[in-house]
């Protein structure tokens, strides 16, 4: 069917919003002041994948799938702008021929003017918004380049804090050679335009492949970082993986520094997942994974490095069983990362603090059978998402909860929402999430307002059932949060 059909499909989908009542009790944290629901037209697949809030605070910008057709080859990328008070939606806009594989990631810009939208096509897609309202200002593609023949696969968004730069890495996929599967692949666009401003690939040492994770813009919008893991050796997937972390000038892409983290073992393999800048901007930290040769399981590693020149200060390592990280954040104090595990009774999330200036462990906290979803470059993976209210020095953790002994195939799957004190690991409130009983819920991103005063919560809880087969589908859900 055309286009125009899909379009249709997207406008006569049903948003519900579960506010609170008129005159509401006064707000306390962990309330939910809101919940809203997306439901598209074939009632089939329609998952919330990221969240970002305006820096007044007053809008949070949700955007993910919807399917518009009975089949897996695309799908619609849907943006809703939500008012944060009271959850009423102000606009929304759609992206047609989406591939389904990769999650749709939102951006606002710092001086509120633009909301970036990042898709996979054919190439990687970045959709410029008006932040008012929601308006296409421009669009942008890029395929990788005659270095990627066969496209390029979105992996983070950023932007800079001067509101005039937007970038993205992932990772390229070349003409095809033995041994090489992809490339780190980063670019930058002109925010105003869209206009490409520079782009560089990394092919690692060993040929094989190269998966660009996550990025981070310095708090003076002069640095681009960015990480993830390089194949050192051919057959790919051979498990002898180094952490590569690169530092680019935002300007014009050019390298600043470089650096390999590996550790002893042919066979042994470092992944890096996320970074931050620290506050200050004088620090960069780098979360991932290690398995040493022969290991059994695997343990987070941070590692911390001076971020104008790409000197290690500290390396640290968090062993509680098979543990594989996800997210970090930082305060001036405290870099807080949070991850998944084996407990006793299974799988259970795990948030672990470190003093920013030495690495050493400050308090660890665990929570049994709770997984999340993160996205590092090669599909979703079970971990859990974070987010931070710097001034306040509170952690956010979102996450799944279900019950053994297959967590997967439980019937009983929750969203949790855990709010911790920074300084001291305390639980300041928690919350339970499950308006379908019995079916699955999930959470997928975090967001905490600018002021610290409300928090956003997207994923999907399975409401709609499908009418030929006796099973329900995912609508999306966002879930607004009242946290003082």
């Amino acid at each position: 069917m055309g286009r125009g059909w899909l379009r249709l499909a997207v406008a006569l989908a049903v948003v519900v919003v579960l506010a609170a009542p008129a005159v509401p009790a006064q707000a306390t944290p962990g309330n939910r002041a809101w919940v809203a629901t997306y439901n598209g037209m074939l009632s089939e697949g329609d998952v919330a994948t990221s969240v970002a809030v305006s820096p007044d605070g007053t809008r949070a910008y949700v955007t993910g799938m919807t399917d518009t057709i009975a089949h897996v080859y695309s799908a619609v990328a849907l943006t809703i702008a939500y008012d944060s008070a009271s959850g009423a939606e102000l606009w929304r806009a759609s992206i047609d021929d989406v591939y389904p594989g990769v999650d749709p990631q939102a951006a606002a810009a710092p001086d509120g003017h633009l909301v970036f939208v990042a898709v996979q096509t054919g190439a990687a897609v970045i959709k410029a918004y008006d932040a008012q309202t929601g308006a296409e200002v421009w669009s942008a593609q890029y395929d990788g380049g005659p270095k990627a023949g066969h496209g390029a696969l979105l992996g983070s968004l950023a932007v800079s804090p001067g509101s005039d730069r937007v970038f993205f890495t992932g990772t390229g996929h070349p003409q095809w050679a033995p041994g090489n599967c992809c490339d780190y692949l980063t670019a930058g666009f002109d925010a105003a335009t869209g206009a490409r401003l520079w782009a560089q690939h990394y092919n690692g040492a060993g040929g094989a492949r190269d998966v660009a994770t996550s990025i981070a813009v310095s708090p003076s919008g002069r640095a681009v970082y960015i990480t993830g893991y390089c194949d050192q050796n051919y057959p790919m997937w051979s498990k002898n993986e180094d952490m590569v972390t690169f530092a680019y000038r935002a300007s014009d892409g050019k390298t600043l520094w470089m650096r390999q983290y590996s550790e002893a073992g042919h066979g042994s393999y470092q992944e890096g997942h996320d970074l931050v800048v620290g506050p200050g901007g004088g620090h960069l930290y780098v979360v991932g994974d290690t398995i040493a040769r022969h290991s059994i399981g695997a343990d987070f590693v941070v590692l911390a490095y001076s971020a104008g020149t790409g000197r290690e200060l500290w390396v640290q390592h968090y062993s509680g069983g098979d543990d594989w990280s996800c997210c970090i954040v930082a305060d001036q104090a405290r870099v807080y990362v949070s991850g998944q595990g084996e407990g006793p009774y299974g799988y259970q999330q795990e948030v672990v603090a470190f003093d920013a200036r030495t690495g050493a462990q400050l308090w660890t906290h665990t929570k049994n059978h709770v997984v999340g979803w993160c996205d590092h470059g090669r599909g979703l993976y079970p971990n859990g998402c974070m987010s931070e209210w710097t001034a306040g020095s509170v952690i956010y953790v979102v996450g799944t909860w279900g019950y053994p002994p297959d967590l997967w195939r439980s019937d009983t799957q929750d969203i949790v929402v855990d709010a911790y004190d920074g300084a001291t690991g305390k639980v300041l409130w928690s919350d339970s999430f499950d308006p379908s009983v019995g079916q699955d819920d999930y959470a997928f991103d975090v967001a905490v307002s600018p002021d610290g005063d409300r928090l956003f919560v997207v994923g999907y809880s399975e409401l709609s059932q499908d009418p030929s087969h006796d099973y329900y589908e995912p609508d999306w859900i966002t879930i607004a949060y009242d946290t003082t």
